[in-house]
């Protein structure tokens, strides 16, 4: 049975596309604006995408072994919104990312082996977070969070942000203002924390007060009239 790379992608000027490639005919995939990469990119549309980006090894002797490498890119290769380094794991239900607000994509596997298929963290056919943002700098941007090793996902104007806004037209956030959290014995139940910030953190209209529960569909907001987004699922 022949055995493909899938990429779903999710963000960029190919959003919505499908590319697969045959695992046998290729032992590395290379991301980038090159004409030579295997996996490319748009030289105009996506400018945050390196050259020569990234690059997935494909393990020669361990079947369904991937690793992701970062190619010292300008803006970083981030995996599950955590910045690559070095060469790290690969795992089916991982999005990709070129710079924090680049193209995005999610890698799987045609055919899914059994083995990895009860591995994919997932509620019912759910695979990801969405969140849509409904106000801000990042008005009617999308954020995909794969739930593969999912802890939590800060959000802020600071470095270390996963979700990270404009330092200066989105002033109501704090560095580091809030965060979001999943139960580590209930996959389905997610918190959202309020980190001390300066403007407040509001769900739904109500000033948080510590932590709430996260429930689908609800908008958080960074200050009473600052930058928003819908908590969602895909």
């Amino acid at each position: 049975m022949k055995e493909y790379i899938i990429i779903n992608h999710l963000i960029g000027s190919k959003s919505g596309q499908v590319e697969g490639f045959l695992i046998s005919n290729f032992s590395e995939i290379t991301i980038g604006r090159s004409s030579s990469s295997t996996l490319k990119f748009d030289k105009q549309k996506d400018s945050m995408v390196s050259t020569h980006q990234a690059k997935i090894l494909i393990s020669t002797t361990k079947p369904y072994q991937f690793s992701l490498l970062d190619l010292n890119s300008r803006n970083g290769t981030f995996l599950n919104k955590r910045r690559a380094i070095g060469a790290v794991t690969l795992k089916v239900g991982d999005i990709i990312q070129a710079g924090l607000d680049g193209p995005a994509f999610e890698f799987d596997l045609n055919p899914r082996p059994s083995a990895l298929s009860s591995h994919i963290p997932s509620i019912g056919t759910i695979k990801r977070l969405v969140l849509e943002h409904i106000a801000g700098s990042k008005t009617g941007q999308l954020e995909f969070i794969s739930l593969n090793d999912f802890r939590e996902l800060i959000i802020g104007r600071g470095e270390t942000s996963m979700i990270k806004y404009d330092i200066y037209q989105d002033y109501m956030l704090s560095r580091e203002h809030a965060k979001i959290t999943v139960d580590s014995k209930n996959p389905q139940k997610f918190t959202i924390t309020d980190l001390d910030s300066r403007n407040g953190t509001f769900l739904n209209k109500a000033k948080l007060l510590g932590s709430a529960p996260l429930n689908f569909g609800d908008i958080v907001q960074f200050g009473v009239e600052g930058p928003a987004f819908r908590f969602d699922l895909q």
